[in-house]
């Protein structure tokens, strides 16, 4: 073989998954209940024992897990970028046919699809952000082959493909609704051929290459739509995702109406957003803030006397940290009412009001007017020798401590 043929080889198979478990949930609350990358999974390659780990024995990098993970805690490529950088290539094309890198027969097909790309990987890798983006470009009509699963070795990873096909149709119908997302379930013999276009061997002629460098502006806008930055274990920032997600949602929804026009934004409530709300019980410990991983919760403590608790629903992945870890139970979640807030990426304010310093051990904390003690301190006068139970656990948990940490700005 080649170099070109070796070359291609390594091209066609995607790189394998990689776990980073110190951003999981369950690395920061063992007593979390998500488990969505473990159900994910038809190949029983990711475990919790406590925290995620993954099985290379098993897996078979589709690539399923990549996009349902709250956290970003599974990395690996899932070949979005490639197909968004080819796709603007065919500016006339209002219509796009996906088929995965081990169908058989992509080229055989209904003679309507102006455009056939063929995936880097299993279409279990796309999330309902790859439809979004492509709708951004300006593919009004976009058809998933599926008549290939039956006999393909991932063939389990197919029912991951069809939910992920159902989020992604609510979200154009809420953006869009003319916008058509079709799947082919079964080959039929009126079928003829197309030409297929690999994302990891797109067309190299010298047409394609003048036009790769003439059409700036697909390429600008495709690249719009692809965050530029990786999370580490250290950023808190939404997982790659939801960034997708909120670019191309930036390039579809219009602008809703100044206030007093009348209606004009659609509801999004069964869409992948959720809205917390934060009661009089909030004791601005800044729990929540600390543990969020997406840098969704925000308090802030100003002249040490006054505190705002700020939330950002575009960047809440619903992990359910701040839930599980607010002590008072003073968080609760709900829909959100509308895209407004999720495509201005704006903060809502939650909770804010004065701060007292306990007079024991000097911590800051939000409570009633008159209050002297923190609720640790207060809980210890009234129960020395007691404990607390988690709510819903059935475990004890220690109360968290107030830190003094939290008046130094902004917790993160």
């Amino acid at each position: 073989m080649n170099l070109l043929g070796i070359a291609d080889r390594l091209a066609a198979s995607p790189p394998p998954l990689r776990v980073q478990t110190e951003r999981c949930v369950h690395a920061l609350n063992s007593a979390s209940t998500c488990d969505l990358c473990v159900r994910a999974c038809a190949f029983d390659a990711l475990r919790l024992s406590p925290t995620i780990t993954l099985d290379e024995n098993r897996c078979t990098a589709c690539g399923a897990c990549l996009h349902v993970c709250p956290v970003d805690a599974i990395r690996g490529d899932d070949g979005v970028a490639k197909l968004l950088n080819l796709a603007p290539r065919f500016e006339a094309a209002q219509s796009v046919e996906l088929a995965c890198a081990r169908h058989p027969r992509p080229e055989q097909g209904p003679a309507g699809s102006e455009l056939v790309l063929r995936a880097a990987g299993c279409l279990a890798a796309l999330g309902p952000s790859t439809y979004a983006s492509l709708h951004a470009l300006g593919f009004q009509r976009i058809v998933v082959r599926l008549d290939a699963c039956a006999g393909c070795p991932l063939g389990a990873a197919r029912p991951q493909i069809e939910a992920r096909l159902t989020s992604a149709r609510s979200l154009l119908d809420s953006v869009e609704p003319a916008t058509r997302l079709e799947t082919i379930d079964a080959s039929a013999t009126d079928w003829t051929a197309r030409p297929v276009y690999a994302v990891n061997n797109p067309p190299v002629s010298r047409r394609s290459l003048f036009r790769l460098f003439a059409a700036e502006a697909p390429r600008v806008a495709a690249r719009a739509l692809l965050p530029v930055e990786e999370a580490t274990s250290e950023t808190t920032q939404p997982p790659r995702e939801r960034r997708r997600l909120l670019n191309a949602l930036q390039r579809l929804t219009p602008a809703p109406p100044p206030e007093g026009e009348g209606a004009g934004v659609r509801a999004v409530s069964h869409l992948p957003f959720i809205h917390l709300q934060a009661s009089d019980a909030c004791n601005a410990c800044g729990a929540c803030a600390r543990v969020c991983p997406t840098s969704a919760m925000r308090l802030r403590l100003t002249n040490e006397a006054t505190f705002r608790l700020s939330f950002q629903p575009a960047a809440c992945t619903d992990c359910g940290l701040c839930l599980d870890l607010c002590e008072p139970g003073a968080l609760s979640r709900e829909p959100v009412a509308d895209l407004a807030s999720i495509v201005s990426q704006a903060s809502l304010t939650l909770r804010e009001g004065e701060v007292h310093i306990c007079e024991k051990c000097g911590a800051r904390f939000a409570g009633a007017p008159g209050a002297t003690l923190c609720p640790l301190c207060d809980f210890r006068r009234r129960n020395p020798f007691g404990s607390r139970l988690p709510r819903g656990r059935g475990r004890p948990m220690p109360v968290p401590r107030v830190s003094n940490s939290a008046s130094q700005g902004e917790s993160s």
